[in-house]
């Protein structure tokens, strides 16, 4: 059993507290919040472009009931007990993983830190705790995957990924997120690691979406089909979060999946381009790549 402490209230460590309630393996054992504990329990059970929360949000004094059906684990009966971060160094939790929300800025007590030897952390890593494993962003992680999943038939010499939408830090609304299609406050530019030494960039119209519909555009050294590019990829899908749909796809079909949809009906390749269309809901998908960092199942530099 895993035992994860979790600071901080946002829409990233609620998706990811879902997530891991369906893993029995993981044990929540302390939760970090702000005074506001109701917008805890409201955005936990509706804060999900994809669904309501199976169960149901009880806040206490002291701690937040969650009890309902969770995935493969059947029933499940949580108390999370809240943290009071300023405790002495008698405070009994003694975690094995912390996993820390974007925005969380105050350093980490020694009594709680002493006993966990993984630190998590969604959004770029700060001063605080800055050797925690970082949460990759979604659209990259998925770039990356494609571009490790090609690379054995030819090099890549340059990579780029354009997207309509990123994820949204607050609550998202299912009909309000769907809906929102309106411009951009201006184009948000993500590096991330093609491989090759290869550093590719993820360009995003900075509009919140639901779900993120990419196309990833690689420059490679050897001419490739685009019969041969789907069978890696679908090869690579068996063993990652890459799920391949054969025919035509939509952002739809993605929303609420922790895994990432490649669209094989319209894969290209001519020459030595490769252009490989893509969906994925970034929250969600960000939450199971968290999962698998606390449960050991995946590690990134």
């Amino acid at each position: 059993m895993t035992r994860v402490v979790v600071l901080g209230d946002t829409a990233a460590t609620r998706y990811f507290l879902r997530q891991g309630l369906s893993i029995q393996q993981l044990e929540f054992v302390g939760l970090a919040t702000g005074p506001d504990r109701e917008r805890l329990a409201y955005g936990f059970e509706y804060g999900s472009a994809a669904s309501r929360f199976k169960g149901t949000v009880e806040v206490g004094a002291d701690a937040v009931v969650l009890a309902g059906r969770y995935g493969r684990g059947g029933l499940r009966h949580d108390t999370i007990p809240f943290l009071d971060m300023a405790a002495s160094a008698g405070e009994p939790v003694k975690p094995d993983v912390v996993v820390l929300a974007a925005d969380w800025d105050r350093p980490l007590p020694g009594w709680l830190t002493e006993s966990a030897p993984r630190v998590v952390r969604f959004g770029r890593p700060t001063s605080v705790a800055p050797e925690a494993v970082v949460v990759p962003p979604a659209v990259g992680w998925v770039a990356g995957e494609i571009a490790a999943a090609i690379r054995p038939l030819s090099a890549v010499t340059a990579a780029a990924v354009l997207v309509d939408g990123g994820g949204v830090d607050g609550d998202p609304d299912r009909a309000a997120a769907l809906a929102a299609r309106g411009g951009a406050a201006g184009a948000v530019v993500d590096p991330w690691s093609a491989g090759d030494d290869i550093v590719a960039a993820t360009v995003a119209d900075g509009a919140p979406r639901a779900v993120a519909t990419a196309v990833l555009h690689l420059a490679v050294e050897e001419p490739v089909e685009a019969a041969a590019v789907v069978r890696r990829i679908t090869s690579a899908a068996r063993r990652t979060r890459l799920d391949v749909r054969p025919g035509p796809a939509g952002g739809a079909d993605a929303l609420g999946s922790a895994g990432a949809l490649v669209d094989a009906s319209a894969v290209t390749a001519a020459g030595r381009s490769v252009v490989v269309p893509f969906h994925c809901d970034v929250r969600t998908l960000e939450a199971a790549l968290a999962c698998d960092v606390t449960t050991g199942l995946a590690t990134w530099a």
